[in-house]
């Protein structure tokens, strides 16, 4: 024994070397203490607009990455809709007209008088809203979807709806599902990690080490949007914060049964976590390596949300892998066996207890069969994939969100009372000279029951018109 223990002695650079692991743990340090400011700066440069989340090449992508050449091109419209089954009375009038006056503060433009419905049930109140700082216009659509709500008649419905009314209830509905996503999978790592240790106190270090990872992968995101360009969608944040506590986990209770087991061979816990991150890096390498080529594959799709959650998933991965491989070693060789408690592995107990486990069992039984079983599991996984030739996807407003927030009624209403398309007007950007033509064979298509006049579009060449066809 006394000749591996002093070669592991020397291993200074190895994670859980005797010298290593403060090596380790202060590198860490100085990846948090640089990795605090940039993650924070992350959400400033997060993309929400349509074009990250589009089809690349679509022609609706096109439109959308064009539309800022116009006046109105920043603009993101907030349609509020007052109404009543009964019909609009006095006072509801007077309400809606004492709101447009407090959203012409908010607005980034003329707020105009409310526009009333052929049947004189409902009127909306069209509010352009500034969307070039994403939290300004969830801020202010916030403020416009409060007045409209507070001190209405009895019997009066007022909702937020149009693009400004979809946005802040996805960003609603995203910082809803992440905070419930976030205390979900805690609680159910915390508790597989309760359940195979029954450890009071082990189960905290995986959740600690993958919380760095997460701050890491922040940094990392942020340094290489601002320095190569990676576009950083708003929408990531909620499956890549799934993904790395789902691998994190992984590879932590890969290496922690290596490392029971090693404890129970060795007296010196320094060799035991050496050997165990010999024998079990190399899979735990060898899956990041796997998720990381195939979510950058994702790099291909066409969808905006699929492409950009490519890169950003694999440096979620390459993070764990490091911050599982490095740093958490170290926390537990610093710690020493007691983090085991009550069930704390002694040497010598390895032959004694062998083979009288569950899981010992049913590996070895595994072992001796090995083609049936993969065999068996293959039949059994493609049975499982069938359901997914059926699968049809994509998502309209009303399905973006689980429940009925209030730009769907909104719309609801406005589909009741007004004709299809005032909450989002179709948009056809043509050149300049072309735009009269096009215009008169839009009012030729069935169903199209106006058609706005050409707006030229802001640019030196001026090489370019809107028509907008509600």
């Amino acid at each position: 024994m006394s000749r591996p223990r002093s070669w592991a002695d020397r291993l200074v650079t190895s994670p859980a070397g005797r010298k290593g692991k403060w090596l380790t743990l202060i590198a860490w340090l100085i990846i948090v203490a640089v990795s605090v400011p940039l993650a924070g700066q992350l959400s400033g440069i997060e993309q929400d607009e349509p074009t990250v989340e589009l089809p690349r090449g679509a022609e609706s992508t096109e439109v959308a990455g064009l539309a800022d050449r116009f006046a109105d091109g920043r603009i993101s419209l907030g349609v509020v809709v007052y109404a009543r089954a009964e019909g609009l009375t006095a006072e509801d009038r007077a309400k809606v007209a004492a709101d447009i006056e407090v959203f012409a503060a908010l607005a980034a433009g003329p707020v105009g008088p409310a526009r009333p419905s052929a049947d004189g049930k409902a009127l909306t109140a069209l509010v352009p809203l500034d969307k070039e700082d994403s939290a300004a216009l969830s801020d202010n659509a916030k403020k416009v979807r409060d007045r409209a709500t507070a001190d209405r008649p009895d019997g009066l419905d007022a909702r937020l709806t149009g693009p400004a009314g979809n946005s802040l209830d996805a960003t609603d509905a995203r910082e809803s599902t992440g905070r419930a996503l976030t205390v979900i999978t805690v609680l159910v790592v915390a508790g597989l990690l309760l359940i195979t240790y029954r450890s009071a106190i082990l189960w905290l270090l995986p959740l600690l080490v993958v919380g760095v990872a997460f701050l890491t992968t922040q940094a990392v995101s942020y340094l290489l949007a601002k320095g190569f360009g990676l576009t950083a969608g708003g929408g990531n944040e909620i499956v890549v914060t799934a993904l790395l506590f789902g691998v994190g986990t992984d590879y932590a209770m890969l290496l922690l049964a290596r490392y029971r087991e090693e404890l129970r061979v060795h007296d010196d816990r320094h060799l035991a976590a050496r050997t165990a991150l010999c024998r079990a890096v190399p899979a735990i390498a060898a899956s990041a390596a796997t998720v990381s080529i195939g979510l950058l594959c994702l790099t291909r799709a066409d969808v905006g949300f699929n492409h950009t959650l490519g890169p950003a998933g694999a440096i979620a991965i390459v993070c764990g892998l490091a911050a599982m491989t490095t740093l958490f070693p170290a926390v537990l060789v610093l710690l020493g066996r007691w983090v085991f408690w009550p069930r704390v592995p002694r040497a010598g107990t390895a032959v004694k207890n062998a083979g009288h486990h569950l899981w010992d069992r049913i590996g070895g039984r595994i072992s001796r069969r090995p083609r049936l079983v993969w065999i068996g599991s293959a039949l059994v996984l493609t049975v499982l994939a069938l359901g997914s030739l059926g699968l049809k996807t994509g998502l309209d407003d009303e399905h973006l969100v689980v429940g009925r927030p209030g730009s769907i009624a909104g719309q609801d209403l406005l589909a009741a009372h007004y004709p299809a398309g005032q909450s989002r007007p179709a948009e056809v950007i043509s050149k300049a000279g072309a735009a009269p033509t096009i215009a008169a064979a839009l009012k030729g298509i069935d169903g199209v029951t106006e058609v706005a006049p050409a707006e030229a579009a802001m640019v030196p060449d001026g090489g370019g018109s809107g028509v907008r066809c509600p």
